[in-house]
């Protein structure tokens, strides 16, 4: 079925006023609704030409000083409707060539004036949807264990200032508190700043046609795909490279269990990996009941100790070296493909971890480096032993005599 041709006309003339009222609300800083709003208040409610229509609205705002065109007899005798058809005709005897315009005025700036109402309808609709969002993401909680805990404010900066609103659900509850260092309202007060400075850096940036304003928290395709190909300038160059020629590192979620297969795959070996973190693919022990969680079977001190490794450009620090030559050695695990640093003096292990492409794992690699207090305490042993002592003691020093004098 074929769409008429005056039906896709009307259409287009359609969304001309859609994008006028779009402007305006940009302009005045208003959401668009109150725009609308504001319009059909003014010329679509009511027939302009209908001055009746106008009258009934201002009878109600000033009642007593109508009314009191009409006598005793016809306030206690009339009906209410009959009071107002005979304070119109009043009205327009007292003022019979100004009322149209009295009438008009009056109704416009009434309805100019009506925006503290807006602002009170936004208010309610905040509220109102708020609550709404709680029931949700509490029954949510109760039926599939979802905790959830959000800010949420508006954006409309000469409006909202009083709309903020937090929640927690019971698993949830002193997240702000005890992960932000923030109670309620300091958390609604950071997230006002954040979108209202967003909100005026975008009203600065239409208003002059800058270009340099922040952009949107979503990104676009290429965007992303930029963020994922242009590096940190300060990142190391074995990184960049395994990032650029791995194209399974920038997925959305990180291969933690096949991370040594793929690896090898791609001909990259795994140096300076802390000995002390759980290595890539390995289950903690004793395994927990809800099973491997992957990167987040991590404790705070194994991903401290990961971090520094990442940010040491040292040749101790965490790198990767391309061995194309191996790389059947490494994907038949006759090689490892992560390589452990060398663990500290105080463990009782003498070398470090390997882990193959199979996830097997031995302690094989680099020796553990010797304790220099421990070896200098040695050499002084067997040195007094030679001297015929069994331990070295400190050399003691005769104390001066002194003379003693006989007390008289």
């Amino acid at each position: 079925m074929t769409i008429p041709r005056w039906l896709m006309d009307l259409q287009k003339l359609i969304k001309v006023p859609l994008v006028l009222f779009a402007e305006l609300a940009a302009r005045a800083g208003m959401p668009v609704y109150q725009v609308v709003s504001h319009y059909a208040r003014l010329y679509s409610r009511s027939n302009l030409g209908n001055f009746w229509n106008m009258y009934q609205p201002y009878h109600m705002a000033h009642k007593a000083q109508e009314l009191a065109r009409l006598g005793e007899e016809d306030i206690v005798t009339a009906t209410p409707m009959d009071k107002m058809a005979k304070c119109y005709k009043l009205f327009r005897e007292k003022y019979p060539g100004t009322y149209q315009e009295i009438l008009t005025t009056w109704y416009e700036a009434e309805a100019l004036d009506d925006a503290d109402k807006t602002i009170a309808q936004r208010a309610q609709l905040f509220s109102r949807l708020a609550k709404k969002l709680e029931q949700q993401c509490s029954a949510m909680a109760k039926s599939h264990a979802f905790e959830v805990s959000f800010v949420m404010g508006g954006s409309v900066v000469n409006q909202d200032a009083s709309l903020g609103r937090v929640f927690s659900t019971e698993g949830a509850e002193g997240f702000f508190l005890e992960r932000c260092r923030a109670d309620t309202d300091e958390i609604i007060g950071h997230f006002k700043a954040h979108i209202f400075n967003r909100a005026s850096l975008h009203s600065v940036s239409d208003a002059f046609e800058v270009d340099d304003a922040p952009e949107a928290p979503t990104r676009k395709n290429g965007d992303d795909e930029r963020s994922r190909t242009d590096g940190d300038p300060d990142e190391r160059e074995d990184h960049a490279r395994v990032r650029s020629q791995c194209k399974w590192v920038s997925g959305k979620l990180f291969p933690w269990k096949n991370f040594p297969s793929k690896l090898s795959k791609s001909g990259f070996v795994c140096h300076g990996w802390p000995d002390n973190v759980l290595l890539l693919g390995e289950d903690r022990q004793p395994r927990p009941k809800g099973g491997s969680k992957g990167i987040s079977d991590l404790t705070l001190t194994e991903c401290s100790s990961l971090l520094a490794a990442l940010y040491d450009t040292s040749k101790q620090g965490l790198h990767f070296k391309l061995v194309n030559a191996d790389m059947k050695e490494l994907i038949c695990s006759r090689k490892p493909v992560i390589l452990c640093a060398a663990p500290s003096s105080d463990p009782p292990h003498a070398s470090a971890r390997r882990m193959f492409a199979n996830l097997t794992i031995d302690r094989k690699g680099l020796p553990r480096p010797e304790n220099t207090a421990a070896m200098r305490m040695t050499l002084l042993r067997s040195f007094h032993q030679s001297l015929g002592r069994c331990d070295p003691a400190p050399t003691l020093y005769p104390t001066p005599k002194t003379s003693k004098k006989p007390v008289t």
